[in-house]
C-alpha cells in the first residue's frame, strides 16, 4: 500500500493512494466419507458385476462383506481400518486472488457560512479484482478400486470453479454544510447541525469463464447513481442524533452470473415423499407425471440484473462527560430493495411453483393439457440467483467502545458490537406474499463480537469473542421460509461463540545492524483463531456436513508481518 498527500493552497488539499493485495492459499482437509456418496459407491447401483472384465467394480458379495447393509452398525461397527480404507476422503481448496485499487481525492472550502465553511470533496476510484479458485474432492484408492475397478479416479475434477475478473470505476462528489456550529448557535439547545450530501456514479464490468460451458463471458453494467442525504444534530456535548437517506444500487456478483450449473435429478421417490404438486396442472401430484424424475440445474444466472435500493437510518451517539473515553452508538436501519438478487433453492421452487415460473422450463402443452387448461410438463428446473420483485429488511446495531488510559500500566481498550436483524422478507413476485427469512435462509437474527485489549510501549494483546446466533435450514423444523424442511437436525442449528487471541509487537525504530531495513517500522502479530478448537455443528444437508458459518480448519495459528515506510 502506498499513499501521497499534499496541498494546492491554504484551502484545498489532495491525496492519492493505491493498494495491491495478492492472496495464494491451498487448504487440505481430510475426513471420513459418509452418507449417500460412500454407501452408494459401495453399492455401485446400475453397474453390472463382472469380475472377469478389467476395471469393473468388485462383486456385490465383496462389497456387502465390507459394509453389511442390514447390520446394526452401532452394535457391530466396521473396524477403524476398514473405515479408513474405504470411507476416507479429502478435500483440497486452492484459491488465488488479486486486488488492485487506486483512489484520488480533492478536498477544499467552497463557501463560508456563519457556522463555518462549506466543504466539498471530489473523489475518483478504480478497483480491479480477480479470483481463481475451486475445490477437489477425492476418496481413498481402496474405495476407487472397490467401486470402479481402478485404484484411482481419472483425476481430481474441479468443482465450483471461479475464474473471473471485475472492474469498478467510480466518481463522487461530497458536500458538508454546517448549519449551526460553535461560531454560530442561534438556537440555545442546539450546539451543532450539519447537512451531508453526496452523489456517486459507478460503472462495473465483469469478465471470466462461464462455469457451465467453460466459454468466456463479458458483462458490461450500465452506469448507476447513488444519492445520500444525512443530517447530524448535536444537542449537548454528550448526545448527538443522526439520520440519513440513501438511494443506490448493487451490481450482481460474478458468482451470480457464472457459477457452475450443476445438474441434479429430482427422483420420483422424493416427489412422493414431499407430496409436491403442480398448481398449473390442476394441482396434479408431480409423482404421476415424472416416473424418471426431472433435472434441476443449480448455479449462476447470466441474466441477473443490478438491484436498486432505498435505505434510511436514524441513530444516536453518546459520549458522556463523566466517563471520558466511552462512546456508545445506537442505530436503526431499514432498506427496501427492488429487483433484489436472491438465490432460490429447490425446496422453495417446488413448494411454490406458480411463483417461480421464471425458474422452470416446460414443454408445449399437449392437446389433452389444453383441453384441461393445464400448462405443459416441466422439463427442467433452474435454481440460483434471480431478481425478485421486493426485499425488505430492518434491524438495529449497537456499538460500545471504551478507551482507558492507565498511565504507566498501559492503555486498555474494550469494544463490543451487536447486530440484530428484525426482518429480512422476500417477495418472489408482486402477486405473492412476503416470506420471512431472517434466521432461516437469510441473515442470522443475531451477530456480534466483543474484544478486550491492552497496549503498552509497542506491546499488545487482544482477546476477541465472535458470536453468531441460531438459524433454521431445510434440515431443521419447518418454518415459513422452509415449509417442507425435514427436521433431521432438530429445531434449529445452534448458536456458536468462537474466541480469537492476538499478540502484537510494534518496532518503531532500529538503529544499525543488518536487519534494520526489515525491522524498522514493522509490526509483528502472532494470532490464534478459535483458541478453544470449537468444532462446527454437523448439518445434514448432503453438501458439507458442517455449519459453513464456522471455519472448518478450527484452531489455527498464524504470524503476520507488516512494514510501514
Amino acid at each position: 500500500m502506498v499513499g501521497f498527500k499534499g496541498a494546492l493552497n491554504d484551502k484545498w488539499d489532495w491525496s492519492a493512494d493505491g493498494v495491491i493485495d495478492y492472496t495464494d492459499s491451498d487448504t487440505h482437509v481430510t475426513y471420513r466419507a459418509s452418507g449417500n456418496s460412500g454407501v452408494t459407491g459401495l453399492l455401485t447401483l446400475n453397474i453390472p458385476d463382472n469380475p472377469n472384465i478389467p476395471g469393473s467394480p468388485a462383486p456385490a458379495a465383496v462389497r456387502r462383506a465390507i459394509y453389511p447393509l442390514l447390520a446394526d452398525h452401532e452394535v457391530y461397527p466396521i473396524t477403524a481400518d476398514t473405515a479408513d480404507a474405504y470411507f476416507g476422503g479429502g478435500r483440497r481448496t486452492p484459491t488465488k486472488s488479486l486486488q488492485k485499487e487506486a483512489n484520488v481525492r480533492l478536498t477544499g472550502d467552497v463557501y463560508s457560512l456563519p457556522a463555518g465553511p462549506v466543504r466539498t470533496s471530489l473523489v475518483g476510484k478504480f478497483r480491479h479484482f480477480e479470483r481463481d479458485s475451486g475445490f477437489y474432492t477425492l476418496f481413498t484408492p481402496d474405495f476407487y478400486l472397490l467401486a470402479n475397478g481402478s485404484p484411482s479416479a481419472t483425476g481430481p475434477v474441479a468443482q465450483s470453479p471461479i475464474n473471473s475478473r471485475r472492474e469498478t470505476l467510480q466518481g463522487a462528489v461530497e458536500l458538508v454544510v454546517p448549519i449551526f456550529g460553535k461560531s454560530w448557535q442561534p438556537v440555545p439547545f442546539i450546539q451543532g447541525l450539519d447537512l451531508n450530501l453526496s452523489y456517486s456514479s459507478e460503472k462495473n464490468s465483469t469478465e471470466g469463464v462461464n462455469q457451465s460451458n467453460q466459454q468466456p463471458f463479458e458483462f458490461q453494467g450500465e452506469a448507476a447513481e447513488t444519492y445520500v442525504a444525512a443530517l447530524k444534530l448535536q444537542i449537548v456535548p454528550d448526545i448527538a442524533l443522526r439520520g440519513s437517506f440513501t438511494e443506490g444500487f448493487y451490481p450482481p456478483d460474478w458468482n451470480d452470473l457464472s457459477d457452475t450449473l450443476s445438474p441434479q435429478n429430482i427422483s420420483n421417490f422424493f416427489m412422493l415423499i414431499f407430496g409436491w404438486v403442480d398448481p398449473l396442472r390442476g394441482n396434479r401430484p408431480l409423482v404421476l407425471d415424472y416416473p424418471a424424475g426431472v433435472t434441476n440445474y443449480n448455479g449462476g444466472n447470466p441474466g441477473t440484473l443490478p438491484e436498486s435500493a432505498q435505505s434510511s437510518n436514524i441513530g444516536m451517539i453518546l459520549k458522556p462527560r463523566f466517563a471520558p473515553g466511552l462512546t456508545m452508538t445506537l442505530d436503526y436501519w431499514r432498506t427496501k430493495k427492488t429487483g433484489a438478487i436472491v438465490r432460490t433453492n429447490l425446496i422453495q421452487v417446488l413448494d411454490r411453483i406458480s411463483d417461480y415460473e421464471g425458474s422452470i422450463v416446460r414443454a408445449a402443452p399437449t392437446a389433452t393439457d389444453t383441453a384441461n387448461g393445464w400448462a405443459g410438463l416441466i422439463t427442467e428446473f433452474y435454481t440460483g440467483p434471480i431478481n425478485i420483485s421486493v426485499l425488505e429488511t430492518d434491524g438495529a446495531d449497537i456499538n460500545i467502545r471504551y478507551d482507558y488510559d492507565a498511565g504507566e500500566s498501559g492503555n486498555f481498550l474494550f469494544n463490543t458490537n451487536a447486530s440484530f436483524t428484525n426482518h429480512f422478507q422476500t417477495q418472489a413476485l408482486p402477486s405473492s406474499s412476503l416470506v420471512e427469512t431472517a434466521g432461516a435462509g437469510g441473515p442470522n437474527r443475531w451477530r456480534g463480537y466483543a474484544s478486550a485489549g491492552w497496549q503498552r510501549a509497542g506491546l499488545g494483546v487482544t482477546l476477541t469473542g465472535r458470536y453468531v446466533g441460531k438459524y433454521s435450514t431445510n434440515t431443521t423444523t419447518p418454518t415459513s421460509a422452509f415449509p417442507s424442511a425435514s427436521g433431521f437436525d432438530g429445531p434449529y442449528i445452534p448458536a456458536f461463540t468462537i474466541y480469537d487471541l492476538q499478540f502484537q509487537y510494534a518496532i518503531q525504530s532500529v538503529r544499525g545492524g543488518m536487519l534494520q531495513g526489515v525491522l524498522d517500522g514493522s509490526q509483528w502479530t502472532l494470532g490464534i483463531n478459535n483458541v478453544f478448537d470449537t468444532t462446527p455443528t454437523m448439518v445434514s444437508d448432503g453438501q458439507g456436513f458442517y455449519n459453513r458459518q464456522v471455519d472448518p480448519r478450527q484452531r489455527f495459528a498464524y504470524l503476520q508481518y507488516r512494514k510501514s515506510f
